[in-house]
C-alpha cells in the first residue's frame, strides 16, 4: 500500500520504510528502528540495492553513495528519506 492509498491516516516515514523493507524482503522478522541489515537473513547486498531503488521510486528522492553507506539501521534509512524529501521540496 502506498502513502497515496492511505487517505486521511498517513503512515510515518518510519512506518512506510519498514513496510516497504518487509515486503521487499518477504520476511516476518521483527523490524524496528534499530534493525540492521545483518540482523535479517534475507537482507543481503542485492536486497539492499533493491531497497534503495524502491525507496527512491516510492518517495521521489535520490540518494548518493555516501548517504546509502551511512544507513546503518532502518531508523537511519527513514531519517535519510526525510532529509532527501526536504531537499526536493
Amino acid at each position: 500500500m502506498t502513502s497515496s492509498q492511505l487517505g486521511a491516516n498517513p503512515l510515518s516515514t518510519l512506518e512506510q520504510v519498514t513496510e516497504l523493507v518487509r515486503e521487499l524482503l518477504d520476511t516476518d522478522h521483527p523490524l524496528t528502528p534499530d534493525t540492521r541489515p545483518a540482523d535479517v537473513e534475507e537482507w543481503d547486498s542485492l536486497a539492499n540495492i533493491n531497497i534503495v531503488f524502491a525507496l527512491e521510486q516510492e518517495f521521489g528522492v535520490f540518494f548518493d553513495d555516501d548517504e546509502v553507506a551511512s544507513f546503518a539501521t532502518i531508523g537511519d534509512v527513514a531519517a535519510g528519506v526525510d532529509a532527501a524529501r526536504e531537499r526536493v521540496a
